[in-house]
């Protein structure tokens, strides 16, 4: 099954070149310049269900684009995703991103202290899905815009109490505890900030996390339990042809005794349609769950059997939690 990239929108004042590689890899890029009055607009119509918007520049604060920013907020507010990144936080003044903060999004977050210090990743920290930490560095000098009154949750990376300037002008004169990466929920959906002016690896991390362009741990964490489970149908029909004759001097009934090994094998291809069916129509993480539940039932139901029925049975059900992993392994994306 191919895998379906997810949309991202770049609001800016010109093309942007830089910064997109890694992001192109994992996702489809359209890009609307501000310089165009109707562009962003347009291009958002167009992509309504977009998984996040990038917006670089600040122009969409100013009142021409006033119609614009209510589309943002709506879209954000109905589960989209929207980062400040770029020249944003250098292109703009405290007291029009206060404003437009205020008015616009109805939120307390404020222009803080332009400095140059080391950000500490914040253990409070909330974000989207499972896994979005991944890649993230613990900590690193960066220079840029802060942001005063953000809620620990919404709190990436923040200069801690304590901190001093690592500036080369100033020298290292202490400095407020503020944030410089946010990533806040509103409504159903998502707001984030960056002010880092040098634009550097550690805050792109976070920028491809806040669109949820860093599951590569997940997705192979997945793949390396479907391939263990792949292999269990040929271990498991060899392991038990070396215990049959122990089952026959414990249960007799010889003439069910193939049914041990072939019960397995023959559910299992039997049940194929149905993993096919399951994982087209339902929820991926929760199959997995489930088929593991259901061969682990099976294991305790053959392994506690009275009798040679139940051994029967108990392996059937195991063929069911087997057939719907190997189906959850052929379906995931490579």
């Amino acid at each position: 099954m191919a895998e379906t990239k997810p949309t991202i929108l770049v609001f800016c004042r010109g093309e942007l070149g830089g910064g997109l590689k890694k992001i192109k890899e994992k996702a489809n890029v359209y890009q609307a310049s501000f310089l165009k009055h109707d562009a962003p607009a347009k291009l958002l119509s167009e992509h309504p269900s977009a998984r996040a918007i990038w917006i670089v520049d600040p122009d969409i604060t100013t009142r021409k684009f006033k119609d614009l920013s209510s589309k943002v907020v709506n879209y954000v507010r109905d589960g989209g995703i929207v980062i400040l990144d770029g020249f944003f936080s250098m292109g703009i003044g405290p007291i029009e991103f206060d404003k437009w903060m205020k008015n616009v999004w109805n939120l307390p977050w404020r222009h803080g202290q332009y400095e140059t210090t080391t950000v500490v990743f914040q253990s409070s920290a909330v974000g989207p899905r499972k896994f979005w930490r991944d890649g993230l560095a613990a900590a690193y000098s960066q220079k840029g815009v802060f942001l005063k009154n953000v809620s620990p949750a919404a709190s990436w990376y923040a200069s801690p109490p304590g901190s001093t300037s690592e500036s080369s002008v100033f020298g290292p004169v202490p400095i407020e505890a503020q944030t410089s990466v946010a990533f806040k929920k509103v409504g159903k959906g998502w707001l984030g900030w960056t002010g880092d002016i040098n634009h550097q690896e550690e805050t792109s991390a976070a920028v491809r996390a806040m669109m949820g362009l860093n599951m590569r741990a997940e997705a192979n964490y997945l793949q390396a339990i479907l391939e263990r489970r792949r292999l269990r149908p040929g271990y498991d029909v060899s392991n038990v042809a070396n215990i049959q004759a122990s089952i026959y001097k414990a249960f007799g009934h010889i003439e069910l005794l193939s049914w041990v090994a072939l019960g397995y094998s023959v559910c299992n291809a039997a049940l194929i349609p149905l993993g096919r069916k399951l994982f087209k129509f339902g929820d991926f993480k929760t199959l997995c769950l489930l088929s593991m539940m259901f061969i682990i039932g099976g294991s305790a139901l053959s392994g506690a059997a009275p009798n040679i029925e139940c051994i029967i049975a108990g392996r059937a059900v195991m063929a069911l939690g087997s057939s719907i992993i190997y189906q959850g392994y052929v379906s995931i994306p490579r």
